[in-house]
């Protein structure tokens, strides 16, 4: 979908996907404050719409998938040799080419052999299972990272309108001063 066609409710969408409440998106996007009128914008279908294909594309490119980390692992190898850091050359050489958890488990209980551990094959599936573990706990911890609800703080001038809303309108002073 594009942008929307009035650059209003575009610049709203924008607002709200930035993480603004919709009262301060309703603002940023030149409106005068009004409650109702932000909300009733707020369901609007094409803005529903546009604001959902932002977040889609927004967690698409944020998912962190095992060939994403391997291509940062790739991006890191290059840079260490860029900058001649050869132990980190050596450390990012040993997983390329893995393209699951399981490749990586694998050349792990490799490595540490090779460092010396006495590591043996009838260690393998220990080792296996409490890797391939720690790599579910991880899927796991950001799944529910990803969907926890995003609830911006709000900003000053934000809560305080909210307050005077909350509270009612301040009691007026009488002509000498006091209030009553």
């Amino acid at each position: 979908m594009a942008p929307l066609r009035n650059p209003r409710h575009e610049k709203y969408v924008q607002a709200l996907f930035s993480g603004q409440p919709q009262n301060a998106a309703y603002e940023a996007a030149g409106y005068s404050f009004h409650e109702r009128n932000a909300s009733r914008l707020r369901r609007n279908e094409q803005v529903v719409a546009r604001l959902t294909e932002l977040q889609a594309a927004a967690a698409k490119s944020s998912q962190v998938t095992v060939a994403s980390l391997i291509s940062e692992l790739e991006e890191a190898r290059q840079q260490a040799t860029s900058l001649k850091q050869l132990s980190a050359v050596v450390r990012a050489v040993k997983f390329e080419g893995c393209k699951s958890p399981q490749d990586i488990v694998r050349r792990s209980f490799i490595e540490y052999q090779r460092e010396g551990y006495n590591l043996e094959e009838k260690d393998w599936e220990e080792f296996r299972r409490l890797n391939l573990g720690w790599w579910e706990a991880l899927d796991n911890f950001l799944a529910a990272a990803k969907a926890k609800p995003v609830q911006p703080a709000m900003n000053v001038n934000d809560l305080e309108r909210h307050e005077r809303k909350r509270l009612g309108p301040a009691p007026r002073p009488h002509g000498n001063g006091s209030r009553q």
